[in-house]
This record gives C-alpha cells, structure tokens and sequence, in this order.
C-alpha cells in the first residue's frame, strides 16, 4: 500500500543547539497522525433490512478493497437503487419523510474506495455522487490514483490549499503523485519560483511496459493569487504544463 501525502513543513518546527562538543544539532518534529476521515467517525449502525440484500450487494462489497483492480472489467452494472440504498445511508431528513427514497444520499461519509467501486461498476449514479471532498493525507488516496480514469469519472481532480502554511517550497514535490490533477489553488502560500520547478520536474513518463505519464500533466489552473515569492522568473516555468489556461 502506498504511502499517504502529507504536508509537513519541519523547517517551521526545526529547532538548533550545541553539545557539550559544540556540535551542532538540528532537532525536528515529526507530523502527527493525520485527522480521523468521516467514514471512520460514522458510527451509526448500518439500517436493519427486513429483507435479503441483492447479490449485487454481496459482489461490490468484495470488491470494494481491490477498487484499483476494477478497471479490467469490461462491463458496467446499470444503476439499481435497492443495492446503492443498502451499500450507502441517507442524508438524515429534518422532520420524517413520507418516502425515505427521495432523501439524497450521505456521500460525505462514504468510503473512498466504495465510491471508486461503485464508480466502477454501476453507471450512472445519481447526481450527489459527481462531488466528494477527501483531505490529502487520506490512506486510501493513493489507491484513487491507481483506478485509471474513465469518460464519466476522474479521481482527484481539485486541490485546494490556499494559505496553507505547511507548503512551501520543500513540501510541494509530494502534490506530483496525483497524476489526474486539473485545477490546482495555493494561493496565499510560500511556494516560490523553485517549488513551481520541483512541480514542473514531476511531468515524466513512467519505466513499466505502460509507458504512462507521471505528474500533473493535465493541469489546467492555477491559483497563485497573494503568492509573493513568484515572480516573472516563474512564466518559463509555467509553460511546461501543456494544458495550463488559467493562472489566477
């Protein structure tokens, strides 16, 4: 399993004192545990059907923690209300709703690797999945990056960070493994002209027989708005992204 993305700017941290030698000592924090993700705080007991789920139900289940392997399947399920109401629970409803059915469904705490299987295997899903919000250092991440992309879904597309104190020029390179990035926003931020190099240094093409590309070769913008250490200096740079259009 690969490793999380993590920002961790250890300079901020980084402490400097002599031995009794009088050599010099550079003492740094390592990062904490990243935060709890929402489907891990849901502790809500999944509902208590009075019937038997459909085998459809069983299936994706079983293949929810091999989601990087599913896009050898040649087939799609079509959608089916009954297994996605027994695999993912309700937006709560403010006061009882007659028809339980028509309540949207609570995407934000589904498991990643759930939605990349159901993004899989059953086409189309209904509108509430199009959007999910996932930190950067979820552990399941990675695995979203290894499921390829397909003409009606994308795993990461947006990442935003602006005024985010931990990236800088040291931490940016970690943002070079989300192959499908389009839009990018560290405005606010420290990153200068050389952490712009270190993203531009990512574009390359893969040593296995797939010959696939590596980086964010598909970025289309980027917001520098309020980033003081990016000058002209960085235009040359910027160009090397062959898909950028909008930089803000």
């Amino acid at each position: 399993m690969s490793q999380p993305i993590v920002l961790w700017n250890a300079k901020r941290r980084a402490t400097h004192a002599f031995d009794d030698a009088g050599i010099s000592i550079t003492k740094t924090i390592l990062p904490p545990p990243g935060p709890r993700a929402p489907y891990d705080m849901d502790q809500e007991p999944p509902n208590i059907s009075k019937t038997v789920p459909p085998l459809a139900y069983f299936c994706i289940r079983a293949l929810t923690p091999h989601a990087d392997q599913l896009h050898h399947l040649q087939h799609s399920l079509p959608y089916s209300r009954d297994v996605v109401s027994a695999l993912v629970r309700r937006t709560p409803a403010p006061l009882p709703a007659k028809n339980k059915d028509s309540q949207p469904f609570f995407v934000s705490i589904v498991n990643p690797r759930l939605l990349a299987t159901l993004a899989q295997v059953m086409h189309p899903l209904p509108e509430e999945f199009r959007d999910y919000d996932i930190p950067l250092s979820d552990v399941h991440l990675p695995l979203l990056q290894r499921v390829p992309s397909r003409k009606n879904f994308c795993f990461i597309t947006l990442l935003a960070l602006p005024y985010c104190k931990e990236l800088c020029d040291d931490t940016i390179g970690v943002i070079r493994r989300l192959n499908t990035l389009s839009a990018l926003d560290i405005k606010g931020t420290t990153v200068g002209s050389y952490g712009l190099t270190v993203l531009a240094r990512g574009l390359s093409w893969s040593d296995d027989e797939l010959q696939s590309r590596t980086g964010c070769w598909g970025l289309r913008i980027l917001g520098l708005h309020s980033c003081t250490n990016i000058g002209n200096e960085a235009l040359p740079i910027l160009s090397k992204f062959p898909l950028l259009s909008s930089i803000g």
